[in-house]
Parts: C-alpha cells; sequence; structure tokens
C-alpha cells in the first residue's frame, strides 16, 4: 500500500456501540488523506461482523486473540503507512478538524516531532460535558510528569519509530509512559484548539477499574523518575507513595495498599512511616468514603479555581493557535 499523511490506531475490545461513533468520527473528517487500522482485539460482540460491512477502502481491520490494550496498539502501529499516528480510544471520538488542525501544524513546523491540543468531554450520549483548555501550552509540556490531561497527541511516526513501542507493563497507564517518554525523546507543542473529545460515564473503565491502576501507574512514574524523563519537583517518589495509598484505601483495596508498601521497601523509602499512614486510613476510612472524599477535596481545593476557568471555554474553535515558546 502506498504511503498515506496519517495512519488513525483505534484498538478495540468489546465496544462495539461506542466504536461505531469512533469509526464515523474519523470517516467525517475534513482532512480526507487517512487510513483507519482497527485492531480488534478478542471482541465477541460482533466487532468484526459490524467492520465487515463497511466498504471505505481506508478502513484496514485486524482481527487477534485478546492480547491486551499495549500490544494491539503496538500491531496497529506496526500496520501503518501513514508518516503521522493519531491514537483514537474506542470510546472516544475525533473533532471534524482534528486531524486538518493537525496536520497542518506538524507540516508548518517540521521541529515539532507531536502536537497535542485541548481535549473536550462527551457524555454516554455523546453530549458536550465538559472541557479542558490549554491555558500556557510550554507549561503544561514542562509538568507533564505531575498529570495529564490533554488530548491524545498527533506523532510523527520517525519519532514513533524512536519512542519504540508500549510497554505492556505499564497497561491502563500506557498513555502517560509513552509521553514521558516521547517528551524525552523530541519537541512537544501543543494547539489551543480542541482535537479531542474524550467519554466519560459511569461504567467507564476509569471509573469500574480505577484500583487496577495504581500499581501499574506507581512502577511506572518510579521508573521515570529514576531514568530522569520526570523530574523530583513534577511528582516526587514519596509524594507517589502516599497517593498510592489513599488511593487504595478509598476504593476499597487493602490488598493493594500491601503491594504499595512492599514496594516501598524494596525501594528503601521511609517504610514505617507510609506503614503507619497506611494502617491510619485502613482503620478510620475504609468503606467511610464520604469522610475521605471530603478530605481528598480539602487537599485539592487550592485548584478549584484553575479549573473552573479551564472549564469556562466552550467547545467551538475556528483554528490553532501557535504555542508561545
Amino acid at each position: 500500500m502506498d504511503e498515506t499523511t496519517v495512519s488513525i490506531l483505534l484498538p478495540t475490545f468489546n465496544r462495539l456501540n461506542y466504536l461505531k461513533e469512533a469509526v464515523a468520527s474519523c470517516f467525517a473528517q475534513t482532512f480526507r488523506d487517512f487510513e483507519v487500522i482497527v485492531v480488534v482485539d478478542g471482541s465477541s460482540d460482533g466487532t468484526a461482523e459490524y467492520l465487515g460491512t463497511l466498504s471505505d477502502p481506508r478502513l484496514r481491520v485486524r482481527v487477534q486473540a485478546n492480547a491486551g490494550l499495549c500490544a494491539s496498539l503496538n500491531t496497529a502501529m506496526a500496520m501503518s503507512h501513514g508518516r503521522y499516528l493519531q491514537v483514537l480510544n474506542d470510546d472516544d471520538r475525533l473533532p471534524e478538524k482534528s486531524l486538518e488542525v493537525s496536520t497542518g501544524f506538524l507540516e508548518k513546523h517540521p521541529e515539532v516531532g507531536a502536537v497535542f491540543g485541548e481535549m473536550a468531554y462527551i457524555d454516554s450520549e455523546g453530549n458536550p460535558a465538559g472541557f479542558m483548555r490549554v491555558t500556557d501550552p510550554q507549561e503544561h509540556i514542562r509538568w507533564m510528569g505531575s498529570g495529564w490531561r490533554w488530548s491524545k497527541p498527533m506523532i510523527r511516526k520517525t519519532v514513533a519509530m524512536q519512542v519504540g513501542g508500549y510497554n505492556p507493563e505499564y497497561d491502563r497507564v500506557e498513555d502517560i509512559d509513552y509521553y514521558l517518554r516521547l517528551r524525552a525523546t523530541t519537541r512537544l507543542d501543543m494547539i489551543s484548539c480542541p482535537l479531542y473529545e474524550y467519554r466519560i460515564y459511569l461504567n467507564s473503565s476509569m471509573r469500574t477499574r480505577m484500583h487496577t491502576f495504581l500499581i501499574p501507574s506507581l512502577k511506572m512514574r518510579l521508573a521515570h523518575l529514576k531514568d530522569g524523563t520526570t523530574r523530583p519537583e513534577e511528582q516526587s517518589g514519596r509524594e507517589l507513595y502516599f497517593e498510592k495509598i489513599m488511593m487504595a484505601c478509598y476504593l476499597g483495596h487493602p490488598e493493594i495498599v500491601d503491594k504499595v508498601l512492599a514496594i516501598a521497601l524494596e525501594n528503601k523509602v521511609p517504610y514505617l512511616r507510609l506503614l503507619r499512614f497506611s494502617y491510619r486510613f485502613r482503620n478510620t476510612f475504609v468503606g467511610k468514603k464520604v469522610t475521605l472524599m471530603q478530605l481528598h477535596w480539602n487537599g485539592v481545593k487550592h485548584r478549584v479555581s484553575r479549573l473552573k476557568n479551564l472549564l469556562k471555554r466552550n467547545l467551538s474553535c475556528p483554528g490553532g493557535r501557535r504555542s508561545a515558546s
């Protein structure tokens, strides 16, 4: 197959209803030179049969036994023919000008290896449900190691080949790991325009399986601190341990607290202090989520003003704006 401009990498597992919206958002793009690579990761909900009814020649489908999200992403990346790669989750959507704006930016700025944009939230029905604005692009990139809330980027394939594939050890937080590796490899930039629509709903994996994110997230962030791809001021190791213990208690999974403590002991951090902290939360707050939620809110209330400002901007945007650098 001849080279195309953009390869959209779309792994999926048993989300046929939302996948239909994701695929439709690809074919509704104003930019037309792309391919959509859907990797069906062992789905049993009729996904493969549905994709077989679509006749657009830009759609390429690979059906495989269930191997996980990272393996599906790596498969899609290996199949790609595009100069640029755009990842799309199977329950999310791309705004109609997403590819047009991102490719235009990368064509104009060859020194940039990957570009992010603002992220719009949608609910289970696909209706607008909020917005995250890029207020200071280079500052967001500088503090990427302390958290990430922006769109999935468009990446030059040559850069992606340098960064390598997605790491299965960090399944569920593989995107954050990949972004940090991107930052260590190339120049990143952001566009103050919505380029991605992220779905939030009650039975999303982020809500129903949040506890399964904690240990991979801890290991991933500790590895980046060790490698120097995250600065200590972005996220200290000690703060990470306390954060994961608190969340494990809040979610009602004391067995994860034990795993966090084991990792702490292995890494020779102040184990006894963490132990006392964990027992205080176990004995006082496990099962009392309202109280713990109030404590958590008190800990982050200084961010409320900033979040309100981020959510003020509506979803319309006439075009990308070059970030200050």
